[in-house]
């Protein structure tokens, strides 16, 4: 059984199924997604920073999405909407796995199923990295913004952006290890 196993050939299965994936038309769920994420956690940020007349770390719109509880009960429910139809059968695949070999395919679609989750992550890191290159630093220390900003104004400390990097997060945590 293992005689007919072939690295490469499930590495090829992998890509193939993966830029399948790639083409599908639900991945319009993953732009909304994007554009939920930058209204629902970056733009209050963004906003307690123009306020405060100072920048943001770079890393901090992807803490506060990993902080937020709502987010984080999102994100999964669209990756899982991404891969309802894991693995995907059509109406070539019963020919597929007979050149391929079901061992190298099932490889494949384990392979496919890592480069799927990666790749979501990516996507969600990048959406919350880059809309602050512009205006935000990279240092692996927290901004005033995340943490004084309630304290110099105290009338918007029931904000949503200060509620999304609580007092205990940078207290306890560099930006770099919050962020791992």
């Amino acid at each position: 059984m293992m005689k007919n196993f072939s690295l490469k050939q499930s590495f090829f299965c992998a890509r193939a199924e993966f830029i399948k994936w790639i083409c599908d038309a639900r991945m319009i769920i993953l732009g909304v997604l994007l554009i939920f994420i930058y209204s629902f956690a970056i733009e209050p940020l963004k906003s307690n920073a123009e306020l405060m007349g100072e920048p943001l770390n770079i890393l901090e719109p992807f803490i506060a999405i990993a902080n937020s509880g709502a987010i984080l009960l999102i994100i999964p429910l669209v990756f899982l909407t991404l891969i309802a139809d894991f693995p995907k059968i059509d109406t070539n695949t019963v020919f597929y796995i007979m050149r391929v070999g079901r061992l190298n395919w099932l490889f494949g679609q384990l392979l496919k199923l890592i480069f799927m989750a990666l790749s979501y992550l990516a996507v969600i890191f990048l959406g919350a990295v880059l809309p602050m290159l512009s205006d935000g630093f990279w240092y692996n220390g927290w901004s005033n913004v995340a943490t004084k900003f309630a304290s110099r104004f105290p009338e918007h400390s029931g904000n949503f952006g200060v509620q999304l990097l609580p007092e205990n997060l940078y207290n306890q945590l560099t930006v770099f290890s919050a962020a791992v």
